[in-house]
């Protein structure tokens, strides 16, 4: 079953009574509304996942037992919204020739899952504000039994 696995600008919700103030971090902050111009910003509290969708691992890749990293890079716009969602990582770039089309399936899998997100927006000095991040998404296949 592939699990994703979320890098370090996205933040983790807190868990349990404990009310923690929010991290605040240095994250590459973009201008809508293409969100080309992004750049690094001080004092930005991450945005964090509030949905996330398992990719479907697909069957000739599974029947392969392939397993990988497909690393995502995204938008997270000011609603919490994936936008400009592109793979920067492929896990074909790690696999034999025979095996590619089940990687690249494996890829888009991911990113329509990542399309299917949501999040609470980054914030910036109190306003919701657009950021660009990377998501690890991993395949790990188990043995069924």
């Amino acid at each position: 079953m592939p699990r994703a696995s979320f890098g370090a600008p996205v933040g983790v919700p807190v868990q349990g009574p404990v009310q923690r103030a929010p991290m605040v971090a240095s994250l590459m902050v973009c201008d809508p509304p293409t969100y080309q111009n992004c750049h690094r910003v001080d004092g930005v509290t991450p945005a964090r996942v509030t949905h996330s969708v398992t990719p479907l691992y697909p069957l000739a890749a599974r029947r392969a037992r392939l397993e990988g990293v497909s690393v995502v890079s995204l938008i997270v716009d000011d609603k919490g919204t994936p936008q400009n969602v592109s793979t920067i990582r492929s896990i074909a770039e790690g696999v034999s020739a025979e095996h590619r089309d089940a990687a690249i399936e494996m890829d888009r899998s991911a990113l329509a899952s990542v399309r299917k997100f949501r999040f609470t927006p980054a914030m910036l000095d109190g306003k919701p504000v657009a950021i660009q991040i990377k998501l690890d998404m991993t395949f790990h296949h188990t043995a069924e039994k």
